[in-house]
């Protein structure tokens, strides 16, 4: 069922926040923080982008990857991931 597999979905994206990622890329915030800074300065904006927003355009990234292959499991899981990992930087 389609409910079913949604959730298959979103407890793999569970497992992929919860593993040693933090060893290897660090804290999503500060990770987010140091994206937002490049893609700030890359587009010659005054601020740099907040972490939520970075977080929501990765999403956005995978979702468009999604519609070139919407049967890749892998964009679909992380673009859950990263809706989360979005909430997380304001502890929604």
């Amino acid at each position: 069922m389609t409910g079913d597999y949604a959730t298959e979905v979103l407890t793999e994206a569970g497992r992929l926040l919860s593993t040693d990622r933090n060893a290897v890329y660090g804290d999503a915030l500060h990770d987010f923080r140091r994206i937002g800074e490049v893609w700030g300065a890359l587009l010659d904006l005054p601020l740099p982008i907040a972490p939520h927003t970075v977080a929501a355009m990765l999403a956005g990234m995978k979702l468009v990857r999604s519609q070139i292959t919407p049967e890749h499991r892998d964009n679909w899981v992380d673009g859950a991931a990263y809706a989360a990992l979005g909430a997380g930087t304001l502890r929604i």
